[in-house]
């Protein structure tokens, strides 16, 4: 390319236009699929009547309310409310546990709080009830969680 010219031009074949461009890898390809199906499935659990749940359940988690003070918040029966998550393929206590689970983890991994803290703030009635909830949902103890937290823990 040459300065101070009239016009500036790039010349290449044109059969290069009908080829398929190789843009990126496809590590980072899996990758990047792979993480927007988790955001989608995040999505998905924040709209309709689970998302409606969730938020219920976040306001409230010091203080967790029960399945008939959910129905009662959302304006339907108990018996309804069970009906519409069945419907969705959930219930209502795996709503709660998800939903304690991934504020466990949160917590283990960005705050200083203790197991004890971290429980009374999920609403466990003692810290041994919160580590073997999280030994169940991790299969990890919550002080080994913390320690690895910078490497990836799959939960199962």
């Amino acid at each position: 390319m040459l300065f101070d010219q009239s016009e500036n031009k790039f010349i290449f074949d044109a059969a290069w236009l009908d080829g398929t461009p190789k843009v990126g890898n496809e590590i980072t390809y899996s990758t990047v699929i792979g993480l927007c199906d988790g955001l989608m499935e995040e999505f998905e659990l924040r709209i309709g009547l689970v998302g409606q749940v969730r938020q219920v359940l976040l306001a409230n988690l010091m203080r967790p309310m029960s399945f008939s003070d959910i129905a009662g918040h959302l304006s339907m029966s108990g018996r309804t409310l069970r009906r519409k998550l069945r419907e969705e393929n959930t219930s209502f206590r795996k709503l709660a546990d998800d939903l304690r689970m991934q504020m466990a983890i949160k917590y283990l991994r960005d705050t200083d709080l203790t197991v004890e803290d971290i429980a009374e703030v999920l609403g466990f009635s003692e810290a041994a009830n919160f580590r073997h909830a999280f030994r169940r949902w991790t299969k990890a103890e919550p002080h080994q969680f913390r320690a690895i937290s910078g490497k990836t823990l799959l939960v199962v």
